[in-house]
């Protein structure tokens, strides 16, 4: 059954759970061969691009950090 259903896209893995780490390490394989089947890389950025994306970096550096107060909002044990 499990030849059957198995397809290239969507392949059935076999592991074994006689031994915890043996299957922990059969599952992170697995995992780890897929992911670097997938062949992944950063986008691509046009050169005009990059000049807006450090411009909003720089921005967002400059500006208020999570722990700014919002208005009309109290802090929890401000009075």
């Amino acid at each position: 059954m499990i030849r059957h259903t198995s397809a290239p896209h969507a392949p059935w893995h076999v592991v074994p759970t006689d031994h915890k780490w043996f299957t922990r390490l059969v599952v992170v394989s697995a995992i780890i061969d897929t992911l670097r089947a997938l062949d992944l890389a950063f986008p691509r950025i046009e050169a005009g691009k990059e000049k807006d994306l450090e411009a909003a970096r720089l921005a967002l550096a400059s500006g208020p950090g999570p722990a700014a107060a919002q208005p009309g909002r109290r802090r929890r044990g401000s009075a």
